[in-house]
């Protein structure tokens, strides 16, 4: 009777193992320089610059526009080739030019750190943020914990589209604002950039 109880137990313990194996690992998002899933020449880590193309507007709940702009840049930094999301740190973040290209005085107070996912079936991935913050006038406004910014649309150029809540971090400010705009992405070398599966 022992060896039959032995002998269902690693019998189960085979069909468990198997199934892992041929399951294999999960899907994980990398960074690619062609369009082609999964991923057959991915972007090492490297650096990527996003710059505002048109507009970028702030709008209340009562779609009231309460900020604009039109020039704004942020770089981030890949810190891996492929993951479940990839981290990117955000070395720089710069709103307007010498001559202020917003409606109202907008200064960095905190570059935080963002995340891009891939999103199934698509080469495009979504991108998140936490801890970025910044003051607007008198009010001081951020991300929290992996705050949607937006989607980035994977091709040759690739672009960001940001439709983001903006959430106020300062008692004396309460209202939230939608953010929409969007960016061109490059980094120096191409403008080809897709979120695939690696």
């Amino acid at each position: 009777m022992k060896h039959l109880k032995m002998l269902g137990l690693a019998a189960m313990i085979a069909v468990g193992l198997a199934a892992f194996f041929a399951a294999g690992p999960a899907s994980a998002t990398v960074l690619c320089k062609t369009a082609t899933n999964p991923c057959t020449e991915k972007w090492p880590i490297a650096q990527f610059d996003f710059s505002l193309q048109g507009t970028g507007v702030w709008e209340d709940p009562f779609e009231i526009k309460f900020q604009e702009c039109t020039s704004a840049t942020f770089t981030t930094q890949s810190t891996s080739e492929f993951g479940a999301s990839i981290s990117m740190a955000v070395p720089r973040v710069y709103w307007g030019n010498p001559e202020s290209t917003c409606t109202r005085t907008t200064d960095v107070l905190t570059k935080g750190e963002m995340y891009v996912e891939w999103i199934e079936g698509t080469a495009n991935g979504t991108l998140k943020d936490t801890g970025t913050s910044w003051t607007v006038g008198e009010c001081t406004y951020g991300f929290m914990e992996k705050n949607l910014l937006g989607t980035i649309k994977g091709g040759k150029p690739a672009t960001l589209e940001i439709n983001a809540t903006v959430l106020p971090l300062t008692g004396g400010c309460t209202l939230k604002y939608r953010w929409t705009a969007k960016f061109g992405i490059s980094n120096g070398l191409s403008s080809s950039l897709y979120i695939e599966k690696s």
